[in-house]
């Protein structure tokens, strides 16, 4: 998929992913959003007032109806742990505007989850430039089983991540172990998507980082809000 095709993620090309439109953009409520991730939101080289800032929240912020509330972080090196505990302050954060003054017309609260596996990352040898895989272990299954039971708590979730083991330098048995994680993570109503092409569409930084770029944060951010507006997430896409 090339950057061009990427960004013009529209209708059309939702339907082929077997979603239905209208979208939640098409009515006037604002939405409640959480997004929270590893250091793949944190878009690297940014100017120093903007070190460490999730990288798409402002575009999301410009994206939405009005009046929606968009609140996340990216935790550089996060595992499913950091993610679930940052997670959950949103949760609470989300829950003590619902139906209050300050939020009385919210429409739904919505978490999105980049997750890329850092959990699963061994360093590399020396004798190589690719990095060991962890094997998954009872306690990241228990870790990812947290996340699924609070993304439950919310009316939409969205998981995106991990990619694939080219992407990340890691050799193949990523993908497997991974899946492991990722199937543990996903509540029975939430959209998954990969994410290889939106990252491979994104200027690198690094090896695991994205620059911080207008472009790179138009591209993710265009990707992210075309998943909220989904308007039905009761499949899974893998």
């Amino acid at each position: 998929m090339t950057r061009a095709t990427l960004e013009s993620l529209d209708a059309a090309n939702l339907k082929k992913l077997g979603r239905q439109l209208p979208t939640a953009l098409s009515v006037d409520a604002p939405l409640d959003v959480t997004i929270v991730g590893d250091s793949t939101l944190n878009f690297h080289g940014a100017p120093r007032r903007r070190h460490n800032e999730n990288a798409i929240v402002e575009y999301l912020e410009a994206s939405l109806p009005q009046g929606s509330v968009v609140r996340g972080g990216a935790i550089g090196g996060a595992k499913a742990k950091e993610i679930y505990e940052e997670l959950r302050k949103c949760l609470a954060q989300a829950n003590s505007m619902r139906g209050g003054s300050v939020f009385p017309n919210a429409k739904m609260r919505i978490a999105i989850v980049v997750w890329n596996m850092n959990d699963l990352s061994g360093g590399k040898t020396k004798r190589s430039k690719i990095r060991r895989v962890r094997e998954v272990t009872p306690d990241m299954i228990a870790e990812a089983h947290q996340m699924h039971g609070l993304l439950a708590q919310f009316d939409e979730a969205i998981v995106i991540g991990p990619g694939n083991h080219r992407l990340w330098g890691f050799p193949e048995e990523y993908d497997a172990q991974a899946t492991q994680l990722m199937t543990a993570c996903l509540p029975p109503k939430s959209l998954h998507l990969n994410g290889r092409h939106i990252f491979e569409a994104l200027e690198k930084y690094d090896e695991w980082h994205f620059r911080w770029t207008d472009e790179n944060r138009r591209i993710f951010g265009k990707a992210v809000r075309n998943a909220i507006t989904m308007e039905d997430c009761s499949r899974v896409i893998r």
